[in-house]
């Protein structure tokens, strides 16, 4: 009796032994895919901050080993970042909701108002006081050898501001004078010189204003393209370059980078031109019309509105350089029309500035071939 009680306490500890040695295992398991999965992030997160900075072999090379490590490394970083996102997301908006409850102000909802009872003031103030439309700076007794600009007719300083806001335009312009005083505030208010600029951005497809809708606010805030400047689109893909002649395992990463640029026009023409070249050199060619009209790499268009997108066509124009070898049935490009339909959009700085790409095709009128 007493050798089977030994033995069958020799078997109980053998099998406390035994799951103790699983449970430590399991741990150590544990333990070692966790330290596993914070190597494959770290070295994946590695990654990432060397691809931003350009350096893309380097990149793959810690990308192979957090993969190598976990397999699902990427979705599991995905998933993190995201909800980090979303923390980070709620948190600044109870932030703002409550720093809006404790510094709300009745002078900030009414600032519309304001503007009107601003406008009318400025109007009764000098219509009252017969007020020059701006005062002199000189003092009385100053010899002039020239009139001041408050001696000028209203109608002359209007016509001078239309000729300021031009074919382009220059919007900017007329909203810096209207900052210099009074009168030049409501000069640069004058509604005949918004209702121009409207029909010229939008001809006839424009409503009338009213009351409650000026033109300067149709202006403003109905889709349009913005003229002071140009459209830039940066295009970078990666390729793979061929192996080495004495390594094979070695295969480069490299980078095509170039940019495709769109200047509008308020007479409904716009170039477009699609460079390698450094941004700030394809800039420049796009800032004379004259010089840029002349350039075959520039395409030259036209477009128009369709509610908020614009639809653009632009023509190849013909070479005029003579070929020594010409080789004869093959379609020559001076033929090929381009259609784009592109989404006016706002950017986090500023309204209309961002284009979206919707449709694209190009057309042969000769073999009448569309090409989407």
């Amino acid at each position: 009796m007493e050798e089977s009680g030994s033995a069958e306490d020799d078997l109980k500890n053998f099998r406390n032994q035994w799951q103790r040695e699983i449970e430590e295992s399991q741990q150590r398991d544990e333990s070692s895919n966790e330290t596993r999965e914070k190597m494959a992030r770290k070295l994946f997160l590695e990654g990432i901050e060397l691809e931003r900075a350009r350096k893309y072999f380097e990149a793959v090379k810690l990308y192979r080993r957090a993969v190598q490590l976990e397999p699902n490394i990427e979705y599991k970083v995905y998933q993190a970042t995201l909800a980090e996102n979303e923390q980070k997301a709620a948190y600044s908006k109870n932030i703002a909701s409550s720093s809006k409850g404790s510094t709300e102000n009745t002078q900030i909802e009414n600032d519309d108002d304001d503007l009107e009872d601003l406008i009318d003031s400025f109007q009764k103030e000098l219509s009252l006081e017969n007020k020059p439309i701006c005062e002199s700076s000189y003092l009385p007794g100053t010899l002039r050898t020239g009139k001041h600009i408050s001696a000028l007719p209203v109608e002359v300083l209007l016509l001078i501001l239309k000729y300021v806001v031009s074919n382009d335009l220059d919007m900017k312009s007329l909203e810096r004078f209207g900052r210099v005083c009074k009168g030049f505030f409501l000069l640069s208010r004058d509604p005949e010189i918004w209702k121009l600029a409207c029909y010229k951005v939008w001809k006839n497809n424009v409503s009338p204003a009213t009351e409650s809708l000026t033109w300067r606010d149709i202006y403003i805030n109905r889709c349009r393209v913005l003229f002071d400047g140009c459209y830039i689109c940066k295009i970078n893909y990666q390729r793979l370059g061929e192996n080495s002649f004495q390594d094979q395992f070695y295969r480069p990463v490299q980078i095509v980078e170039y940019f495709r640029l769109i200047r509008f026009f308020a007479d409904g023409t716009l170039f477009m031109m699609t460079s390698a070249d450094e941004l700030q050199n394809s800039v420049n060619r796009l800032k004379n019309p004259k010089i840029a009209i002349q350039s075959r790499e520039i395409l030259k268009g036209n477009y128009h509105y369709q509610d908020n997108h614009v639809l653009i066509v632009i023509k190849k124009t013909p070479s005029n350089g003579t070929q020594k070898y010409k080789r004869k049935n093959v379609e020559n490009d001076s033929c090929l029309t381009f259609f784009m339909e592109l989404e006016i959009g706002d950017s986090p700085r500023r309204n209309f500035a961002k284009l979206s790409w919707k449709n694209y095709s190009s057309f042969f009128t000769e073999c009448n071939e569309c090409l989407q």
